[in-house]
């Protein structure tokens, strides 16, 4: 069971519930590992106490290492439940020899036991120090407790225990060490973030989000499961690298065979009585009490319940039951079907059908346990736990049920109902031809006009917002409204049914960035006579409207009023999931210039929609990280957020997602000098189709243009923003003229676009639109005069303020190459020493206005042009050409070149662009 570890060597490997440790990673404890060190360190003793499986064993080896280290001697034991029914069993290896104890009587008296082993172990130890380990200590018999408890009382030894918690065995045995020379470390459950570090060590990568949620979810973030869980799905192909990280595989197994057989071991002693009420726990949970109560024997519940298999949680005022470990339900609900469960199943509807099963889960619960035991279902049943689990936004079960009660007979309009339902769902869940089928054959079987309507609304958003055709939504849209006016004379009889028509038409104008438009629709309808999925329809409209003429604050105000009344209405159906108002929220938020509330909100975002495992959003999350990661001027990260959007989205048409997705990947690749990949991502968004949606349309038009620069195409950047801000101007969208005008400002500079750019920014709130403006102006005066250097180097430090480190170093560089050009040498030193501490921060981006930024004689901004050109392989008077310079101007500013990096000549020209000189 143990033996004396010399002062160098290897440990021996710890095994605690037959389960190796030996790739079990330390993860998240350094907290607790410095603790314990420390505390044996000074002389103390230690007991490591938590639930099963939460890394005590491994905890303590890694101490028990340091204590190696340090030149103690360390003694080893492992308490088994067999060895506690046997009096010294798990410490007869520490003992002195029989004959040595042959004067301590049958009743081992403590005084000559304790003296003995003392002698024998001073013996064995000599001038080091002792630390005795035992792994599992509340398996450990009362003598043995007693007897290691004075040892380390009276100094003989320091201790370092595993206690388990949460049975009533390990309860008497973690009150005994409780003394001042003991310190008792509570090690509770991983966290999210460490269940991700402790899950990317095993498998030796990253490992994406949505599947660390799955595995802190299903483990319980506790490390015995998950280091099963992580292993045993990739051994089982579970789990696979895609698109660079580790991810689940669509369809596979919950729960390896080998993690099922641990939990099976885990369950192993109870009786049939016992297993029987587990597992109808596992199928209910949480199960009411009170239906617990009728189902299963108190004596029953009580023994599970004292064995830690069971918790007791508060649903509003309902108590339920459900099993301690998310895992044991995983393993327990994959068995086959039996009998008796199908028995328990019927039992189970029963007893919450007698009590009236008024909750809204209460449908979704007994129609999937109706599925669940091979019944014929009622299709109403099912219409109403689909309609019920779309309100709790459990999508994927709501489209299970519905796609049930379609294989029933039913009325026509029931069906409807069905294929609406699955349609709402198949979109939520980014399948969205197939949600296409289901809407159309909802609106022809709709029996009442409000089921036409939503049929029609939701077709009309998935042409619009995910297909880019405006027109076709709002075509139908209009077809809506003529067909349900002429198919009720009475327009009282439907104005209800016009009215949620008339907003949806409202919706899709604010998203397409159509604002007035979309405020002459909003101006028509009375918000005081809206129902409540009415009014969040009026708010999303209102946001947008607000978000595309500047009003940045006041679109924060009507999300903020709309996300709350949606939440306060989850019971009525809508056509939006209450995570839309975040969007027109984080645009307004990045508009204004607040990156590190728009990040904070969106990262909080993703979680939310990974736990709910709602993919449609989560792209559309990810490509809003992605843009604001290019704001921060961090490339690599916005490469990074695009890559694992990419991932997610086979399949799906989202296509305003897909075009600004290669439009952040051609900015990205821009920003790193890497003109053949930002080149692939515009010719990949430009083989999609348009699309019309104003949301994230800038970052399209940004990548086409930092593609064009860096191509030594900048006329063409120029005109083709000249476009983007003559229509935005026929939308009236402020936000995109704005954008574009700053754009166009930046590779144009001059007072014309600077007049233009102040004008519209005159109208937009928020703390960006000044600076913009600010830059503009003064990129617009001439480069000899010195006070407008000095403003570049303002508008730079205000950039860097907002978080646009990027930004903020081209600025400040520019304003050294003013600085230089007057001869004023100290400020352009420490501006151009400034502007490489900002591009450090920039994860190698390399744009021309940065390059030679930090070096000892910084390159201008035309020498950076010419220079880039030429690294792409243009001849001087190819270079000439683009620039309009004769041919020997440009041999003139090369020669400067070359001697400001200490070059010989254009092959080693290369190097410097891509890489840049060290800052200094």
């Amino acid at each position: 069971m143990g033996q004396i570890l010399p002062m160098a060597g290897t440990a021996d490997r710890t095994v605690s519930d037959d389960i190796s440790f030996g790739s079990m990673p330390l993860v998240g404890r350094s907290d607790e590992l410095d603790r314990v060190s420390a505390a044996i360190a000074a002389g103390r003793s230690v007991a490591l106490v938590g639930g099963a499986g939460v890394g005590k064993s491994r905890l303590a080896e890694s101490c028990r290492d340091a204590a190696l280290e340090r030149g103690m001697c360390v003694l080893s034991a492992s308490a088994t439940a067999a060895s506690s029914r046997l009096t010294l069993g798990a410490l007869t290896h520490l003992l002195p020899p029989a004959a040595d104890l042959s004067h301590v009587h049958e009743d081992l008296r403590p005084a000559h036991l304790l003296q003995a082993t003392s002698d024998a172990l001073r013996a064995r130890t000599g001038d080091q120090d002792l630390l005795i380990y035992v792994d599992d200590a509340h398996h450990l018999d009362p003598v043995a407790v007693h007897l290691l408890h004075q040892l380390a009382t009276t100094g003989v030894a320091q201790l370092l225990l595993t206690i388990r918690t949460g049975d009533g065995a390990a309860d008497r045995p973690a009150g005994t060490w409780t003394d001042a020379r003991i310190d008792l470390v509570e090690l509770t459950t991983l966290g999210r973030v460490d269940v991700g570090r402790f899950a990317a060590t095993l498998l030796g990568g990253t490992v994406e989000e949505a599947t660390i949620s799955w595995l802190y979810d299903v483990t319980g973030a506790n490390a015995l499961f998950l280091r099963e869980l992580v292993l045993g799905s990739r051994d089982e192909g579970s789990i696979a690298v895609l698109g660079g990280r580790w991810a689940r595989v669509a369809g596979a197994a919950a729960v390896p065979a080998k993690l099922s057989a641990i939990v099976d071991q885990r369950l192993g002693d109870l009786d049939d009585e016992q297993r029987r009420a587990t597992e109808l726990v596992a199928l209910a949970e949480p199960l009411p009490l009170d239906v617990a109560e009728d189902l299963i024997s108190l004596d029953v519940l009580d023994t599970l319940d004292q064995r830690g298999l069971l918790k007791v949680t508060t649903d509003g005022r309902r108590l339920t039951l459900a099993l301690a470990h998310p895992l044991y339900g995983e393993s327990l609900r994959r068995r086959d079907l039996t009998v008796r469960r199908r028995v328990d199943l019927g039992r189970l509807i029963d007893s919450v059908t007698e009590r009236g099963a008024r909750r809204r889960e209460d449908a979704v619960r007994m129609a999937s346990w109706q599925l669940a035991r091979g019944a014929q279902a009622d299709p109403e049943v099912l219409a109403r736990a689909a309609i019920a689990a779309q309100l709790g936004f459990d999508d994927a079960r709501s489209v299970e049920l519905a796609s049930a009660g379609l294989l029933q007979v039913a009325s026509p309009e029931l069906q409807a109902e069905l294929h609406l339902c699955r349609g709402v769902g198949r979109c939520r869940l980014g399948r969205f031809d197939e949600a296409d089928v289901d809407l159309a054959a909802a609106g022809d079987l709709a029996v009442t006009a409000e089921q036409f309507a939503r049929s029609v609304m939701t077709r009309a958003a998935v042409f619009a917002d995910v297909r880019g055709d405006l027109e076709r939504g709002l075509a139908l849209l209009a077809e809506g409204l003529d067909r349900v006016t002429a198919a009720e004379p009475e327009p009282a009889a439907v104005a209800d049914v016009l009215l949620d028509l008339r907003l949806a038409r409202a919706v899709l104008l604010g998203d397409c960035g159509f604002a007035e438009r979309c405020r002459v629709e909003l101006r028509e309808i009375d918000e005081a006579m809206l129902r409540p999925s009415q009014r969040v329809s009026y708010h999303l409209a209102a946001a947008a409207e607000r978000l595309a003429t500047g009003r940045t604050a006041e679109a924060i105000a009507v999300v903020d009023l709309g996300l709350h009344e949606h939440l306060s209405h989850l019971d009525e159906v809508t056509t939006y999931h209450p995570a839309s108002h975040f969007l027109p929220r984080l645009s307004a938020l990045m508009d204004r210039g607040e990156l590190g509330v728009a990040e904070r909100d969106a990262r909080w975002l993703l979680r939310q929609g990974e736990r709910e495992q709602r993919t449609t959003g989560t792209i559309v999350v990810l490509a809003m990280l992605a843009s604001i990661a290019l704001r921060r001027g961090r490339p690599a990260t916005a490469l990074q957020e695009v890559g694992r959007a990419d991932d997610l989205l086979s399949g799906r048409s989202q296509l305003y997602v897909r075009r600004a997705l290669r439009g952040i990947e051609a900015q990205a690749r821009a920003a790193l000098g890497d003109v053949e990949g930002a080149r692939r991502a515009v010719d990949a968004m430009a083989a999609l189709p348009s699309q019309s949606t104003d949301f994230l349309l800038m970052d399209e038009v940004r990548g086409l243009a930092a593609t064009l620069v860096l191509e030594g195409r900048r006329a063409e950047a120029v005109s083709g923003l000249a476009g983007v801000i003559a229509e935005a101007v026929e939308h009236t969208s402020i936000r995109i003229q704005l954008a574009a005008l700053d754009e166009s400002a930046r590779l144009a500079p001059g007072d014309a676009f600077a007049r233009r750019l102040a004008e519209v920014a005159a109208g937009v709130d928020g703390e960006l639109a000044p600076v913009l403006v600010a830059e503009a102006e003064a990129r617009a005066q001439s480069a000899g005069v010195e006070t407008t250097a000095a403003e570049l180097v303002d508008v730079g430090e205000r950039f860097a303020a907002l978080g646009y480190c990027l930004r903020a170093a081209e600025d400040i560089s520019e304003a050294s190459d003013r600085y230089r050009s007057l001869g004023n040498a100290r400020a352009a030193t420490a501006t151009a020493r400034r502007a490489a501490d900002l591009l450090a921060m920039c994860e190698g981006s390399r744009t021309a206005a940065v390059i030679g930024a930090g070096s000892a004689v910084p390159l201008t901004a035309r020498e950076r042009e010419i220079a880039l050109l030429v690294v792409r392989g243009a001849t001087s008077r190819e270079v000439g050409e683009q620039l309009f310079l004769s041919r020997r101007t440009v041999d003139n500013h090369l020669q400067r070149i070359f001697a400001k990096l200490g070059i010989s000549g254009r092959s080693e020209l290369a190097e410097h662009v891509v890489t840049g000189p060290q800052p200094r």
